[in-house]
């Protein structure tokens, strides 16, 4: 069913480390950008029996991160910079954490954690972890070391479970992407070093959880994607990403403001991204300027993907598609009612009558419908 391969021996293993001792030992996956996708239909048979669920209770702006906590999902709304819990059929339960300057409040968030029974968010203004438990009730609060800022958020997982935050990136700069904080959280361990990347959008560094174990790791104008897991609290890389003719050539960026980096790569299909890597079971779905791919964690094959289909008259769009965390049995694809409308009146998607009831069921609103898929048996 899949197409491409590792183009070196599969021998060479998930977790292998990117250090330059092994790097050439880091399996190569080739991706084609012009390659039709996976049948709809073929699919439906990987992904089943799906679900929606309704957002009731709140208006949300977006969903930047979306949480399994067991019997309710944590959701944090970056744009209105809140996050809520709702319960596992829609239904709003609390918002969680308060904004404001005092103590037990923020002023700004910029991520949000599981670490078992405990909520952890990350405030940049001030620069502090908040804990909460799952009733969504104040535990405490302690301050990150003053050389981190997490702009792009925070996850809880690997060997000896920590907070592991994501550090941006500016053009000409110097650092390092990934660190692992102390217990404490007044000091950690650095990673993935960085040197003069071409512009200031590396701050688009991708930290996802497939569990409270295994963490994701996927950063700009690097064509690998790492792993953290149980066994090395390291960042390891698992394997790179080759896109043949949408691979970043030399010099591309110079003498460009970095917008002017985004619009052109986009324009001439060029990637400079893979991001938000997700998994689910043993395949990993990335997705770059809008083109998403499924690569099989076993053996390395990969295919592009698009739509289900499953037979219910509603078809799922993987430009839809958030990371369910702390979670790796079922894939999310959300039907945005705002964009389902759009795509509708270009003609590139079709309302039928099974769509059209699930957006009139949504109400006034308008929040996502999550499409909960299962994966095969």
């Amino acid at each position: 069913m899949f197409g491409c391969r590792f183009s070196s021996a599969v021998a060479a293993g998930c977790g292998r480390s990117a250090s330059d001792a092994d790097e050439a030992q880091v399996p190569t996956v080739r991706l084609s950008m012009d390659e039709a996708p996976l049948a709809d239909t073929a699919a439906g048979r990987l992904f089943r029996n799906p679900s929606y669920v309704m957002l009731r209770g709140r208006m949300l702006g977006s969903i930047s991160q979306l949480l399994d906590w067991r019997d309710r999902y944590v959701i944090f709304d970056r744009k209105q910079n809140y996050v809520y819990l709702f319960d596992t059929t829609g239904q709003f339960i609390r918002q969680v954490g308060q904004a404001g300057k005092g103590p037990r409040e923020y002023v700004r968030l910029s991520g949000v954690a599981l670490a078992g029974d405990t909520l952890v968010l990350y405030a940049d203004q001030p620069n502090k972890l908040m804990y909460y438990d799952r009733a969504g009730d104040f535990l405490g609060e302690r301050p990150v070391a003053r050389r981190y800022c997490f702009l792009e958020g925070i996850r809880y997982g690997g060997v000896d479970g920590r907070v592991y935050g994501v550090m941006p990136a500016n053009r000409g700069a110097s650092g390092y992407t990934i660190a692992r904080l102390t217990k404490d959280g007044t000091d950690g361990v650095d990673f993935l070093p960085f040197e003069e990347w071409p512009a200031a959008v590396t701050a688009g560094a991708i930290l996802t959880a497939a569990d409270s174990g295994v963490l994701w790791i996927s950063r700009p104008f690097d064509n690998r994607v790492y792993r953290v897991d149980r066994t090395n609290g390291e960042p390891r890389a698992v394997f790179r990403l080759d896109f043949g003719a949408g691979n970043m050539p030399a010099g591309y960026t110079e003498g460009l403001d970095d917008y002017d980096v985004i619009l052109k790569a986009s324009k001439e299909g060029i990637v400079f991204h893979a991001a938000r890597p997700c998994q689910v079971g043993d395949r990993l779905l990335i997705g770059t300027f809008g083109n998403y791919f499924l690569i099989d964690l076993a053996d390395g094959t990969a295919r592009k993907v698009e739509s289900i289909a499953v037979g219910d008259g509603v078809e799922g769009q993987f430009w839809g598609y958030v990371p369910m965390e702390y979670q790796s049995r079922r894939l999310v694809l959300q039907l945005i009612p705002e964009r389902v409308q759009a795509l509708a009146g270009m003609g590139r998607m079709t309302v039928t009558p099974q769509v059209d009831s699930l957006l009139q069921a949504n109400g006034e609103l308008e929040n996502p419908i999550l499409m909960i898929y299962e994966l095969e048996d």
